[in-house]
């Protein structure tokens, strides 16, 4: 009976944790949970039924928690990859927590060896307050400011290099306790588990770096791929723009053509040229009203930062196709950081004299892009940022440097005190 008793509570105990634990960490909600509680009741007397022995008896409660989450999983709501990851990722955290809780149960409240399984109650119940208060936790995390999640992104990689020290140790303490072992095949099992469990501490710390570099790497893209977005809007808007100018030009190109006969049939010559030169000013504020060079990434980078130039002289000439051997983002990153250098070295100079050109030149296998601005910079060899916040900036040149190495082009610097110039050499 006492057996009976523990083990329906225990089952009804883990299928409630197992709802809070999806519902706070996953988002995911337990259907027909009166179904699970009756079927799971059922197939725990029975397998209650077969156990004679105690070996017996933990090999029933293998099964029943084997048996909470495979049930968790067919009715866990959404897809089913996500059902299981969510299910697996219960079972392993309340594994753990129930061996921290079990020690702490044992050692602050004494229980008659006759209920001694009553143990394992309080030990799934303070599990699943544990989720419940995780499940606090995250969601308070997701209101908080950006500030706050950055500094814990941060610190999560310490926090698993002590986790895994702390593991470490355990592991050194059992080994070095099987000396008092009783025969040699149980020291070698000892020894041969504590090679194994060093090797997975090192694999965990080594897959958390690399998913930390990931999301990284991720992030960067993310980030060029918005600005890359808002600038194309910004693009077409342009395009837009000037071909509405286009058009209302050449509607009103007739009557343009209308007077310039009249004033030449009349002899006006003085009329006539300042006529002829206001509408070379209306096209030439056209034509500059966006730059083409062919490749849309260009085109959408040099329009997007040389429109807010003010007093200076901008040339853009050249014209190039598509680069085939990269792709639109580490196309982004190469000239939106060249680019964005050469604007932001113009806005710091105050002489009135001040230029930015943009020279484009496309060969069979290759295309070269030059830009070059007024500055009175001189080349420093460190490489270092003219920027007052060098700790935050001067890594865009290292990022344009790799991406240009990894699809085997070139670049080149010059800063002479009058001019600063860079040129990327692509392969098509």
């Amino acid at each position: 009976m006492k057996n009976v008793v523990i083990m329906e509570l225990v089952y009804f105990c883990q299928i409630y944790m197992y709802e809070i634990g999806g519902r706070a960490l996953f988002g995911l909600d337990l259907r027909k949970k009166k179904t699970i509680l009756f079927l799971g009741s059922l197939l725990c007397l029975c397998l209650l039924c077969m156990a004679e022995t105690d070996r017996g008896m933990n090999i029933v409660f293998v099964i029943r928690d084997l048996l909470v989450m495979s049930l968790s999983i067919v009715w866990f709501e959404g897809e089913i990859k996500r059902k299981c990851i969510a299910a697996l990722s219960i079972f392993s955290v309340s594994a753990c927590l129930n061996e921290v809780f079990g020690v702490v149960l044992e050692s602050v409240v004494s229980i008659q060896p006759y209920w001694e399984r009553m143990y394992d109650v309080g030990e799934i119940l303070c599990t699943t307050i544990s989720l419940f208060l995780l499940g606090k936790i995250k969601k308070k995390m997701q209101q908080e400011t950006e500030k706050l999640r950055t500094i814990l992104k941060n610190a999560a990689i310490y926090i698993v290099f002590l986790m895994g020290i702390c593991q470490a140790i355990a592991v050194e303490g059992l080994l070095y306790a099987r000396k008092y072992l009783p025969t040699q095949q149980i020291k070698t099992a000892y020894e041969v588990m504590g090679i194994v469990s060093f090797v997975a501490i090192a694999g965990v710390i080594l897959f958390v770096i690399y998913i930390r570099t990931a999301n990284e790497q991720m992030e960067k893209l993310l980030m060029t791929e918005y600005d890359l977005q808002k600038m194309q809007k910004q693009y077409y808007t342009l395009l837009l723009n000037r071909e509405a100018d286009t058009k209302k030009y050449r509607h009103d190109m007739k009557n343009h053509l209308l007077c310039l006969y009249a004033m030449a049939e009349n002899g006006d010559r003085t009329n006539l040229q300042s006529y002829i030169k206001e509408m070379q000013n209306d096209f030439d504020i056209i034509d500059k009203r966006c730059y083409v060079t062919g490749n849309e990434i260009l085109d959408i980078l040099l329009n997007y930062h040389l429109t807010d130039l003010q007093d200076t002289k901008i040339i853009v000439t050249g014209r190039c196709s598509k680069i085939t051997g990269m792709n639109d983002m580490e196309l982004c990153t190469i000239f939106s950081n060249i680019i964005q250098n050469a604007v932001e070295e113009l806005k710091r100079q105050e002489k009135k004299e001040k230029y930015i050109k943009v020279i484009v030149k496309q060969g069979r296998h290759f295309v070269s892009v030059k830009v070059a601005n007024s500055s009175d910079y001189m080349w420093n060899e460190k490489n270092e940022t003219r920027k007052k916040d060098k700790r935050n900036h001067g890594f865009g040149l290292e990022n344009v440097k790799e991406a240009i190495g990894r699809n085997g082009g070139e670049i080149s610097f010059l800063a002479d005190g009058k001019e600063v110039s860079v040129e990327v050499i692509l392969p098509l």
